[in-house]
């Protein structure tokens, strides 16, 4: 299925990080890579202004970067992340990353998300991207 991240913040789309058991506990992945479809990647980030564009799990950590239309030069990207079903979150912000190649038409952001070590396998990290530009969400 397409990730979409509505403009919206209380409609943003919410992907998953799971922690999965095995032998030894690691974290997987429990979503395409949204750019592996490039097209539809596209398409998404034209229709809702932003998108998470690709995510790497680290030791302990996960990080990524999120594509954002440029509709104006003043704009902030952040992520809002949970690790425990929305009771709290925690808000990190997202650092600008200028491209090889700029471009008039998007922005890249990156970010970088140090995992509690009290994390269990089998637990849900949540986490929603916020892009405000011109007084929006």
């Amino acid at each position: 299925d397409p990730i979409r991240i509505p403009v919206n913040i209380e409609e943003m789309l919410r992907s998953k990080l799971t922690l999965a058991s095995s032998e030894e506990s690691k974290l997987v992945l429990d979503f395409i890579q949204p750019s592996s479809d490039y097209l539809l990647f596209r398409q998404n980030l034209e229709k809702n202004f932003v998108s998470l564009e690709h995510c790497v799990l680290k030791e302990k950590a996960f990080a990524g970067t999120i594509k954002v239309k440029n509709v104006s030069f003043e704009k902030s990207v952040m992520l809002r992340v949970t690790f425990n079903s929305w009771r709290s979150h925690l808000d990190v912000g997202c650092e600008y990353v200028k491209d090889s190649y700029p471009s008039s038409y998007c922005d890249t952001f990156s970010f970088d998300v140090v995992l509690p070590p009290e994390l269990r396998p089998n637990e849900n990290v949540e986490f929603a991207v916020c892009y405000r530009v011109g007084g929006a969400e």
